[in-house]
């Protein structure tokens, strides 16, 4: 076993020593053996008698940051921390030998359980927003990130006028910094907040989340991935911003009782839907993930036929409450005519 691959373990463990539960996952590229389908002389798959494809080994393939293990059966404490991890790596090392594979010194990381920790991770990924003025380059990660946080806080209701303020008070913060020139923000879950992992609450946004039902049962979680990984773009580092914004790089995130809390604006979020999230923020002008905008587009024809008919069939495009979509489209600004 690569010692180095230890490390992963040692970060783990003052994680947990902070209340963070963590979890094991790749953050090098990993090469894993995929399958592919049995072609046949007409270049189609070759089928069995049951109609199922039949498939064969195809040849090695590289993914990153792909977590393994499962957070379910994650438990606080230093000995099942160390049982986890020492599991996963002897994984990767017979693996390696099963396949004739050099893996990555480096390629076990460390996944932050966001439910079980009882934390809440923003996620901007400001280095992919394409820049309105030319769509061939990504925005500078600095300006995105401003613009992101102001979509969401807008979404989430604050007004105009209170905007700067807020996006000042998060720069901040305590937050990592990705290698791809996103921030992931961490805040502490307060008592009786129910927040959810959201993917795409708006385009390049992700909320990641989870909380106990009634029942005992966790709903929701999501991965963080910890602030020491390395991935072939470079390392998840943690920062904190001065007043006068000059950044200070920081050892170690702090413990989780030390978190700010999420602030109730952002947790009012998850009183709603993901669909009526990005409703909010369609009507606002606001951009949504690439799979809704036609959805969207045919949406807001059926807006302006519901406004001047009271009989029209919303049922096709399971449209929200009448008295909502009217509320969307005040918040945008204009006519709901379109």
């Amino acid at each position: 076993m690569i010692s180095n691959q230890y490390h992963a373990l040692d970060r783990a463990l003052v994680l947990d020593g902070m209340g963070y539960v963590c979890t094991t996952a790749t953050t090098l590229d990993t090469t894993v053996k995929e399958t592919k389908p049995v072609l046949g002389e007409d270049n189609k798959p070759k089928r069995d008698a049951n109609g199922k494809v039949l498939e064969e080994l195809g040849p090695f393939v590289k993914k990153a940051k792909t977590a393994i293990g499962t957070w379910a059966d994650a438990e606080p404490g230093e000995d099942a921390t160390k049982r986890r991890f020492l599991k996963q790596l002897n994984r990767i090392e017979k693996s390696a030998i099963e396949y004739g594979v050099d893996q990555d010194e480096n390629n076990l990381g460390v996944g932050i359980i966001t439910s079980k920790s009882g934390i809440v991770v923003l996620d901007l990924d400001a280095g992919k927003v394409p820049d309105v003025n030319d769509l061939n380059h990504n925005m500078d990660a600095e300006a995105a990130h401003d613009l992101l946080l102001e979509r969401l806080l807008k979404v989430a209701g604050i007004s105009n006028a209170d905007l700067d303020s807020w996006i000042n008070q998060f720069r901040q913060l305590v937050h990592v910094r990705t290698p791809s020139g996103g921030w992931h923000y961490y805040f502490r879950r307060q008592l009786g907040q129910k927040p959810r992992t959201h993917t795409g609450l708006i385009s390049h946004v992700d909320i990641r989340a989870g909380f106990k039902n009634d029942e005992g049962d966790w709903e929701s979680s999501g991965l963080a991935y910890a602030p020491g990984n390395v991935t072939a773009k470079g390392e998840y580092i943690i920062f904190q911003v001065d007043v006068d914004g000059h950044p200070s790089r920081l050892k170690s995130l702090p413990p989780v009782n030390d978190l700010p809390f999420l602030p109730e604006k952002i947790n009012s979020l998850f009183e709603r839907s993901t669909t009526e999230i990005r409703e909010i923020a369609h009507a606002m002008a606001i951009p949504v993930p690439k799979t809704n905008e036609r959805y969207f587009r045919l949406r807001d024809k059926t807006f302006s036929r519901s406004m001047v008919d009271t009989d029209a069939d919303l049922s096709k495009w399971d449209v929200l409450a009448r008295e909502f979509v009217q509320k969307a489209f005040e918040l945008r600004g204009g006519s709901h005519e379109c």
